[in-house]
């Protein structure tokens, strides 16, 4: 692939959109803007930063899902597509890791059109585009959480909701928005 811009080549098997709860504890990932397409009772804290939870300076960060498939999944195609999730957007890929000077980003096995495309070999594994506008959104994510787990402040520690137990702990080495 050398073209600029090149778009992910969705098969709308809507396996993204299913068993999005890992480890019972962690939901699909949701910035506060995004929350308003989904049904309130489905949504649950996810990324806090402060002192304390409980402390008046607390400010959560993110949201999670707590359903196990989306409900804007319909025959297997998403009814809120083109505003879809930042974390949908960047499907198949995820932030491996990163650091304020690298960012590795990889691309999820689970992916149909990602197996068939790695079974023809229009791509080998380990060998992704920089051009996919997928990939630039993992990338952004990527910045977006440095950002989040960066302390200016003794006050401003990175906590996480685990949904599971129903309670927040300290977050570190974050890799939340899975892909």
């Amino acid at each position: 692939m050398t073209e600029a811009n090149t778009k992910f080549d969705c098969l709308k098997c809507g396996e993204c959109c299913r068993d999005l709860i890992v480890n019972e504890s962690l939901g699909l990932v949701l910035f506060p803007n995004e929350i308003r397409y989904f049904p309130s009772s489905s949504i649950e804290p996810c990324l806090g930063k402060g002192k304390k939870p409980n402390h008046s300076s607390f400010k959560i960060w993110a949201y999670q899902l707590n359903e196990m498939n989306c409900s804007n999944l319909i025959n297997n195609s998403c009814k809120i597509y083109e505003t879809r999730p930042r974390v949908c957007r960047q499907y198949p890929f995820s932030v491996k890791s990163f650091s304020n000077t690298r960012t590795d980003v990889s691309i999820s096995p689970d992916c149909t059109s990602q197996q068939n495309a790695l079974a023809t070999g229009e791509f080998k594994e380990g060998q992704l585009s920089q051009y996919f506008e997928e990939e630039k959104y993992a990338i952004s994510t990527a910045r977006w959480m440095i950002k989040f787990q960066s302390r200016n402040k003794k006050k401003d520690t990175p906590w996480v909701f685990d949904m599971k137990n129903q309670k927040w702990t300290v977050a570190s080495n974050l890799h939340l928005l899975r892909g």
